[in-house]
């Protein structure tokens, strides 16, 4: 199951067009489960993978500092 996510997350953003390359920051709940985190960084080309302390309050964060923008 962690490795449909993962193939999930990578296939969403090569469609997207961010080939990842250098450092990629994970965010959101699922970013809190360690071996979705191994399994992003064991991809055949190996990114840093990074995620916050809390990953899931990122989105909230950032939507409250466009709308105090």
């Amino acid at each position: 199951m962690h490795l449909s996510v993962v193939n999930r997350i990578v296939n969403m953003g090569e469609r997207a067009g961010n080939r990842a390359a250098g450092q990629v920051v994970f965010t959101g709940g699922v970013a809190r489960n360690p071996c979705i985190l191994d399994l992003l960084r064991q991809r055949p080309a190996p990114v840093e993978v990074v995620a916050p302390e809390e990953p899931d309050l990122t989105g909230a964060l950032g939507a409250a500092l466009a709308a105090a923008g």
